[in-house]
């Protein structure tokens, strides 16, 4: 459990977990989110895979590859259909991406790894409860986001939902639609131990928050990132962006810092207008970025930029993915087409903490940050 400590006073930021053994002056609680099946995890989560961490990404790449190449020595046609199909739930901007990402992935970087099927009879769909892609965005971006996907040869099913989810495929509003792969990109909850703070957690499982984010009737507890409640200047939960989770961490590190030099406090927290960013596939993407409105490559130049300025890990980080960038910019060759399974993984990790979401980790880095 990472802990910031100064001469006044000890500092614990927890990721999941925490233990409290003997007085500590301040929590600091950035857990994040998880995903959420809507009541259904025991039945649909073993085959409906969320992407919240990096073991997640791995375990839903090597489930893809894994039908694909099921396909490549499948004999019955109906079979190979199946493990050809690829079902992303949700159109947010996680869905939205992840489907064109997978749509350029089958048709274009796997084509030279298998001679007996026609990657052009891959089949993905994008599956939306509600009756537009990208809900918090302007129509105009939704619309734009489904003829750039349809472009693509995506399926993009709207106001249909789930309603259920088993080892062979999904059924979308009373359809069946067989598939290998389902990728959950929709719903989210609060981590455990967020509902042990009490009476202020939300029924999502959220932490309702003063306007510094310390926890009602504990002001030496503060919770900050997806696990927070906190209120827009329009009304509704602030979206859990990295980038909200960033300015967060600052306003209660700066707090903190105040606090521990007994200092005047930073005013309560002004909510923060986040930048609405979302990548479609390569070179294609939407934005909303102070008051204005950008497509296209614009708009996937603008999400790359800032999404480098909310990674953690320092210049050097910053500068071996911009490079990887530019190399997958100019090709479609990619360097992970391995199946690696999840004991490897953790094998690879032995050492470093254990992966966070990108808002949990832009939080408590900057909470870091501005304590020192």
């Amino acid at each position: 459990m990472p802990t910031s400590r100064s001469s006044t006073g000890t500092i614990i930021t927890c990721f999941s977990t925490v233990s409290l053994p003997g007085r500590h002056d301040i929590l600091v609680v950035a857990t994040g989110a998880q995903t959420s099946y809507f009541g259904h995890e025991a039945e649909w989560a073993p085959h409906a895979l969320g992407l919240k961490s990096l073991s997640d990404a791995v375990t839903a790449r090597n489930r893809l590859l894994k039908a694909f190449e099921r396909a490549e020595l499948e004999p019955d046609p109906e079979n190979q259909a199946r493990d050809m199909t690829v079902v992303v739930v949700g159109g947010g901007p996680t869905g939205v991406a992840i489907t064109g990402t997978i749509s350029e992935f089958t048709r274009r970087t796997l084509a030279s790894d298998f001679r007996n099927i026609d990657l052009g009879k891959a089949r993905v769909v994008l599956v939306q409860s509600g009756p537009r892609l990208l809900p918090t965005f302007g129509e105009r971006h939704s619309a734009y986001a489904a003829r750039a996907l349809e472009g693509q040869g995506v399926e993009v099913r709207l106001g249909v939902p789930v309603t259920h989810v088993d080892a062979a495929g999904v059924v979308v509003g009373g359809e069946r639609i067989a598939a290998a792969t389902v990728l959950w990109c929709t719903g989210v909850q609060g981590v455990p131990l967020a509902r042990t703070l009490g009476a202020h957690v939300k029924p999502d499982g959220t932490v309702a928050v003063l306007n510094d984010f310390s926890v009602p009737g504990h002001p030496e507890c503060f919770v900050v990132g997806d696990a927070a409640h906190v209120m827009g200047s329009d009304g509704r939960a602030m979206p859990g962006l990295a980038s909200v989770a960033q300015d967060q961490g600052k306003y209660v590190g700066r707090l903190i810092a105040a606090r521990l030099a007994n200092t005047r406090y930073p005013k309560p927290y002004a909510s923060f207008t986040p930048s609405k960013l979302a990548t479609i596939s390569r070179n294609v993407g939407v934005a909303e970025f102070r008051g204005r409105s950008i497509i296209g490559f614009p708009a996937w130049l603008l999400w790359g930029l800032l999404h480098l300025r909310t990674l953690s890990g320092g210049g050097h980080a910053r500068l071996s993915i911009l490079a990887n960038w530019v190399r997958l910019l100019t090709t479609y060759r990619r360097s992970g087409r391995l199946i690696v399974e999840p004991s490897e993984l953790v094998a690879s990790r032995r050492g470093h903490a254990p992966a966070v979401d990108e808002n949990t980790a832009t939080a408590t880095s900057e909470v870091a940050v501005s304590c020192r």
